[in-house]
């Protein structure tokens, strides 16, 4: 990767899936390119875009001292607005996110240095949703996510298998990946205990989401099974 990368906030358009998709990508200036940084994943809530979830996004202020690397990627039209495919919700079903998320990280250590043990998933409201799944299917990649106010669909749990996979982190054998739940106090669009994700009846489907406790308790459960810690 070139050192020479430059800081700022970039629109990036890239093959996915057979579409062309897109996200921005933020450097910040403390970024020097002389050791591998971390890389964080910071999804958008539905009818919102990658430049406006970076405008919104607590995270830069944090992580831009420490020279990290941060993508906002844009989902794709939805019976609400733009968003992602989680399964019974929020998009077409046929269009691969996670593909779409692992393609990004791709993209971005061609130009970056990056530490891959340290790439990271963010995200709110359905965004968060966006991060669940990623937890659930592409553990191989992500080493924490970090999703809020949008808790795990039911409809999703029996396929989440975040062990399946070799994270760069960890020795051989060992698959994990760790999960940080974050709650959104009096949001209006909080996703509460059987609410209905947002453009799911438009697809004729009724999704259900997990409480927080039924969440916490599953993490426990998987971590348990295969003999590591689970936080919430």
């Amino acid at each position: 990767p070139s050192s020479a990368l430059k800081s700022g906030d970039t629109s990036i358009t890239i093959q996915s899936g057979g579409a062309s998709r897109s996200y921005v990508l933020h450097v910040p200036k403390q970024y020097t390119g002389k050791k591998p940084v971390p890389l964080v994943l910071d999804f958008h809530g539905v009818g919102s875009s990658g430049w406006g979830e970076l405008s919104s996004s607590p995270y830069p202020d944090v992580t831009d001292p420490d020279g990290v690397i941060m993508a906002f990627p844009d989902g794709t039209a939805g019976p609400a607005g733009t968003g992602w495919n989680v399964g019974p919700c929020c998009v077409d079903k046929n269009t691969d996110d996670v593909g779409f998320a692992r393609a990004v990280v791709a993209d971005i250590q061609k130009t970056a240095c990056i530490d891959p043990s340290r790439v990271y998933a963010v995200g709110v409201l359905t965004g968060g949703g966006m991060v669940h799944y990623l937890a659930c299917h592409a553990a191989d990649v992500f080493a924490a996510v970090s999703p809020a106010a949008f808790d795990l669909l039911k409809e999703n749990v029996d396929g989440c298998i975040p062990s399946v996979g070799q994270h760069p982190g960890l020795p051989p054998g060992r698959g994990r990946i760790c999960l940080c739940l974050l709650g959104a106090g009096g949001e209006p669009l909080l996703l509460r205990r059987g609410a209905h994700p947002g453009g799911a009846r438009a697809r004729g489907v009724r999704p259900r989401s997990l409480s927080r406790r039924e969440a916490s308790g599953l993490c426990r459960e998987c971590a348990g099974a295969a003999g590591h810690r689970a936080g919430s």
